[in-house]
């Protein structure tokens, strides 16, 4: 029997709401994609759409709590949730310490991401060259993690 959750990916146990419209920038209120400006465009775009009201859990939570089975490999590409996603996955990293293709949509989430290798000493590399990160001014677009040896 194949193991699966329906569920979001973000923060701690709890609901999301999931926007149904299609001229929304990532189905997720106040979450955004590009650069900071776009943050309160959307913000006012996405009020009052019709939206879906769907559970969300963390990675963490996914593997330890729903006892899904543990990657080898995960991919985060979540139109911007990326920050919230980074934030609630240390003990998976920790304990399992999976690869991580991480997809940055936004300056925020590449804050994140720099917080995110420096807590739990992955090391970030570009994805298209496989080039070492080594400063948080590097951090944008396609990153491949890797956990610390």
């Amino acid at each position: 029997m194949e193991n699966h959750l329906n569920a979001a990916i973000g923060g701690p146990a709890g609901e999301v709401d999931f926007l149904l419209n299609e001229d929304t920038n990532s189905h997720l209120p106040g979450v955004y994609v590009g650069d900071r400006g776009m943050k309160e465009v959307y913000r006012e775009r996405d009020t009052g759409k019709k939206s879906l009201r769907v559970a969300c859990i963390t990675l963490d939570q996914a593997c330890f709590e729903k006892a899904l089975p543990h990657p080898d490999l995960i991919k985060i590409d979540i139109e911007g949730a990326e920050l919230v996603a980074l934030r609630h996955l240390d003990r998976l990293c920790k304990e399992v310490r999976p690869i991580l293709l991480l997809e940055l949509h936004n300056p925020e989430c590449d804050a994140e991401a720099w917080a995110f290798g420096t807590r739990t000493g992955y090391r970030l590399t570009r994805a298209e060259d496989g080039l070492a990160i080594t400063d948080a001014s590097q951090v944008r677009g396609t990153l491949l993690c890797f956990p610390p040896k």
